[in-house]
């Protein structure tokens, strides 16, 4: 576990760093708002033009350099839709462009003030694809069986992806009596579990250790109607029964030839699992081995697609698309250039993710913001 994040309020760990980088010699102006990067006649940037609390303009000259590592645009609705390409065209294949919207998970100041500096200076955004944290891994954890609205499974359930569904449509998750055996071999991920983590651990097992079989409470059927299912220590839209069509009975979301094509899938994932070869979609034989539905009772975890996934058509909880880089940090220019005095490291920088954020691993996309900043700290001390 986290000793600080559990202990300690996170404002007190924040002030602890900000004590020692002081005692280093660092000065803080966090009531400051850059507004832009100050440019010379060759391009280079000189330093950053910032407001303060009282309204007052300021200007930091950089003895060595500027580096924007101001967070991501999920609250900028605007560059939502002009930079991330797969949410816009999420939204125009529904007709609607209103459809996207800013997050509101994560704190309203990330409206991408550091790229559009970085942008203004000469910079650009990365290429593409341009990717953003969407939906989480769906039910008790990954692995399990998944299916679509028509009732057919899509990938390897292991290896992660982002479902594009019609509105109102859902995703189910199937796993039976052996979860917790398959859930205590799956790796921390985003949203999957981490048997490291007491609190969080614990969580996961009475998600589904207090569900009895029956069709959905109504508190569940809001949840499912709302996106909920498969938030970690979120009971969701979980269905229990004794046989595979109860289930499908009780969770209520396939209906004549639908039905018949999720009892075909779950019958030929069966099939698949004792064979121990996944000839469809190259599943790993050892997750076929603990995740077959064979053993009563059967669960289903039912997340409704309201406008595009569990966050909706936006940014989920951050936009991961940044400024194009070069192995240094150097923000690069339309001729792929380094800019003069220009930096950007975490969500300020490019390159990041294909797409959308996948975790193989608990903290790829802090423990990535982290390193970058430390390596360009350190290049910045040398010059």
């Amino acid at each position: 576990p986290n000793p600080v994040s559990r202990v300690e309020p996170w404002s007190e760990f924040l002030s602890i760093h900000q004590e020692k980088a002081m005692d280093d010699g660092a000065k803080w102006f966090c009531e400051h708002h850059a507004e832009i990067c100050d440019v010379d006649d060759s391009g280079a940037v000189t330093g950053v033009v910032a407001k303060s609390a009282d309204g007052k303009y300021v200007r930091f000259k950089a003895r060595k350099g500027v580096a924007l590592c101001a967070g991501d645009f999920s609250q900028n609705r605007e560059m939502v839709v002009d930079i991330i390409d797969d949410i816009r065209h999420q939204a125009e294949a529904q007709g609607d462009l209103d459809l996207v919207r800013a997050s509101g998970r994560m704190g309203a100041t990330r409206d991408g003030t550091g790229i559009k500096l970085g942008i203004w200076a000469g910079g650009h955004i990365e290429i593409g694809p341009r990717s953003y944290i969407g939906d989480g891994d769906p039910g008790a954890g990954v692995w399990y069986l998944q299916l679509d609205h028509n009732g057919e499974r899509f990938h390897d359930e292991a290896a992660g992806t982002t479902l594009h569904q019609p509105k109102g449509s859902v995703r189910v998750t199937l796993y039976d009596a052996n979860w917790k055996t398959a859930l205590a071999m799956m790796p921390p991920r985003h949203m999957g579990p981490d048997t490291a983590e007491p609190s969080e651990w614990e969580a996961r097992l009475k998600h589904l250790d207090n569900v009895r079989p029956g069709p959905l409470a109504k508190d569940q059927q809001a949840r499912r109607m709302g996106g909920m299912a498969g938030l970690p220590g979120v009971e969701g839209a979980t269905c229990c029964a004794n046989t595979i069509e109860e289930l499908l009975d009780y969770m209520d979301c396939y209906k004549g030839n639908t039905r018949k094509k999720a009892l075909s899938e779950i019958t030929r994932y069966n099939e698949l699992c004792e064979k121990g070869v996944d000839e469809d979609f190259g599943q790993d034989r050892r997750i076929l081995k603990v995740t077959a539905l064979k053993d009563p009772l059967f669960y289903g975890t039912v997340g409704t697609y309201n406008s595009g996934g569990m966050f909706g058509l936006s940014a989920g909880m951050g936009a991961t698309s940044g400024l194009d880089t070069d192995a240094d940090g150097h923000v690069l220019n339309s001729d792929f250039k380094p800019i003069k005095g220009l930096y950007a490291a975490g969500n300020n920088a490019g390159g990041r993710f294909i797409t959308v954020y996948q975790s193989p691993i608990a903290g790829v996309s802090m423990g990535m913001a982290i390193t970058e900043g430390f390596m360009l700290g350190e290049r910045l001390a040398e010059l």
